[in-house]
């Protein structure tokens, strides 16, 4: 498995894993697979959520937010060299470990949506509660806007950034 989402979620002491691509000859396919790992029996659990789940992808965000108590998703594509299909969707995926459940859910965020894109860099300012997401690459090639998400509001804005601003990458 190769360029995987994978993000920690401390409540549960479990770390959380998403798609990617799985070669296959010379082929790499993308896989829409959901593990968790329990940091604390050293153990792999596959999920079976409920509710539409992503597209198989490779190359998305996914991140944890600590007052949702969610996990959110973002971008991928579903081929390793161009000319796939990149997303721009965001996804919510909420997962009680003691009850066995996990729960896929498509948001519909307002404001300034991004691009497609697949392989942004991105962070979660807890603080701030947003998700900030730089570049990525897009139909267009690689970008270098700066786009957040605000998880409260459910909306995107494209930050009109000063300085000396890094050039497009994905």
């Amino acid at each position: 498995r190769d360029r995987h989402a994978f993000a920690y979620e401390p409540n549960q002491g479990q770390l959380v894993l998403f798609g990617g691509l799985r070669p296959q000859g010379i082929q790499l396919n993308p896989l829409s697979d959901a593990h968790a790992y329990d940091l604390a029996t050293s153990s792999w659990r596959a999920l079976a959520p409920t509710g539409s789940a992503p597209t198989a992808r490779a190359d998305a965000r996914l991140f944890w937010v600590p007052h949702q108590n969610r996990f959110l998703l973002f971008g991928g594509t579903t081929v390793a060299q161009g000319g796939g299909t990149r997303f721009n969707e965001l996804w919510a995926l909420t997962i009680n470990a003691a009850a066995g459940t996990a729960t896929w859910t498509l948001l519909t965020p307002g404001g300034t949506v991004p691009s497609a894109r697949n392989a942004p860099c991105s962070a979660y300012d807890e603080l701030g509660r947003r998700f900030i997401s730089f570049g990525g690459d897009t139909a267009s090639g690689a970008t270098s806007q700066t786009y957040t998400y605000d998880v409260d509001a459910n909306t995107w804005a494209l930050e009109v950034v000063s300085g000396t601003v890094p050039s497009a990458r994905a």
